[in-house]
């Protein structure tokens, strides 16, 4: 593509089947509904194709106060804009995200996620050793990286 294309996540301006990889990272947080943003990230994927969802979760423990607070007010978060517009933003657990993937028709080739920072590490052991945890127990990643197909049938 030669230019940036400005596009609603629920009304993708493409064609069906036209996109060999679609990375979406720190995006699905922002949607009133990661499912149907979803599918249309589907259908613009050729068949068998790949998807690249990236986003931090809900897993992470310096966001456990927040998350809980906001649980007890039944709230989300939202951001506001200069000129008015806002957008929510909601953390889901690696579970949480797993089963919306799913839902879209997607099905998970592989995982990969990583634990917080633990200060006291040498940024050069850091990366490894928590890229390894999250190998072991991905479910309580505080980062993650899915790598996800297309199922077969046609989710509508």
């Amino acid at each position: 593509m030669d230019a940036a294309v400005v596009g609603d996540a629920e009304k993708l301006p493409f064609k069906d089947q036209v996109f060999d990889l679609v990375l979406f990272s720190e995006s699905i947080y922002y949607l009133d509904d990661p499912i149907v943003s979803l599918k249309e990230i589907r259908r613009v994927l050729k068949p068998e194709r790949v998807l690249v969802l990236t986003c931090g979760t809900a897993n992470a423990p310096s966001l456990w106060p927040m998350l809980l607070l906001l649980k007890m007010l039944n709230r989300t978060i939202r951001i506001h804009t200069s000129n008015g517009a806002y957008w929510k933003t909601e953390r889901y657990t690696t579970l949480k995200l797993r089963k919306i993937l799913m839902s879209a028709g997607f099905r998970i080739e592989k995982q990969i996620g990583y634990f917080f920072y633990i200060p006291y590490l040498k940024r050069e052991r850091f990366i490894p050793l928590m890229i390894k945890l999250g190998e072991f127990v991905p479910i309580f990643s505080s980062y993650v990286f899915f790598f996800a197909k297309a199922e077969s049938r046609r989710v509508e």
